[in-house]
C-alpha cells in the first residue's frame, strides 16, 4: 500500500484516527507485555530504509512503481 501510494482507509473516514489511535495502543502494549523497545526497533527499521536508498535498483523499481500507478490513475 504505501509503494501504490494508498492508505488502508480514505482520510475522509471519520473513524480513521481513531482506529489509527486504538491500534498504536495495541501496539504499546504488545511491546510492553513481550518487552519489546519501540524505539529501538524503529531507529533500526529507519537505518534499514536509510540503507534501501543507497540500492540503485530498489529506489528504479519503486519509483517505477509509482510511475505506473500514477499513469493508471489517469483519466482517460
Amino acid at each position: 500500500m504505501t509503494i501504490a501510494g494508498e492508505l488502508a482507509l480514505p482520510v475522509a473516514n471519520g473513524r480513521f484516527a481513531r482506529t489509527s489511535a486504538d491500534a498504536l495502543i495495541q501496539l504499546i502494549r504488545t511491546s510492553n507485555a513481550y518487552r519489546i523497545n519501540l524505539e529501538r526497533a524503529w531507529m533500526e527499521e529507519l537505518e534499514e530504509a536509510r540503507l534501501s536508498l543507497s540500492n540503485g535498483a530498489l529506489v528504479t523499481l519503486i519509483r517505477d512503481t509509482l510511475r505506473q500507478n500514477q499513469e493508471r490513475r489517469k483519466p482517460g
